[in-house]
């Protein structure tokens, strides 16, 4: 499909957008990625960025977190970027608010699939490595513990999300951690741990790189520009 065949379809989808389908400004096409975005996104990376720079690149261009959603084969139809969303207030100092990062939807010919985003530093590690162990880094480790918040609320209160954000059709999400890079898993045994985790949590909580989200960023841009 080329890009101009990808954009025709999003405008279509949002001319004749369904009544019950999450608020309209929260839709986003993957084809409406760009080679600029691709190129901002690569030189983040290259230079190592923090939480805060690339929160920042991905709030402005929330395009870009269309791509987990290729992760779980879904949102081809249609996604929806939500930034920053309060989901629960602040109740007392012991129990405080929770505003996610993002929470994204993605709707294939199954349905509607949710995933809640967190992002940590493309300079931060996913393992660290003490007295010969591996462990999860501090930061990888809060990412996971926040999505884990945030899913436990999720899941008990789906009608209340559905309430205050509009979303019809919000299910028990999934979680999805992006931190780091790749080159840290030319350690063997912390490609065999993200894999190992991977394979026996995805149904909860997937963990991607920057390097990983970048390369299908690409393979995505490319399918919808091919010639001919």
């Amino acid at each position: 499909m080329s890009m101009l065949e990808g954009f025709k379809r999003a405008r279509s989808v949002l001319e004749d957008y369904p009544e019950y389908w999450p608020p309209k400004e929260y839709f986003m096409h993957e084809s409406k990625i760009t080679k600029s975005q691709i190129d901002e996104l690569e030189s983040l990376i290259k230079n190592n960025t923090g939480e805060r720079e690339v929160d920042s690149f991905i709030t402005r261009n929330p395009v870009v977190l269309t791509i987990p959603l290729d992760f779980a084969s879904t949102g081809h139809h249609g996604a929806w970027i939500i930034p920053k969303k309060s989901i629960r207030s602040k109740i007392s100092n012991d129990i405080p608010g929770l505003i996610p990062d993002f929470i994204v939807g993605g709707k294939n010919s199954d349905g509607f699939t949710w995933m809640i985003v967190e992002l940590k530093g493309i300079k931060n590690s996913l393992f660290t490595v003490s007295h010969d162990k591996v462990y999860f880094s501090k930061e990888a480790n809060r990412g996971i513990c926040q999505l884990l918040e945030y899913l436990d609320f999720c899941g008990k209160s789906q009608s209340h999300i559905r309430d205050i954000l509009k979303l019809n059709d919000f299910r028990e999400p999934n979680g999805f951690l992006i931190i780091g890079k790749e080159d840290e898993f030319n350690d063997s045994r912390k490609r065999e741990l993200k894999a190992s985790w991977n394979r026996s949590i995805k149904n909860t909580i997937h963990i991607r790189s920057y390097d990983a989200l970048l390369r299908t960023c690409k393979r995505i841009y490319n399918s919808y520009n091919i010639s001919g």
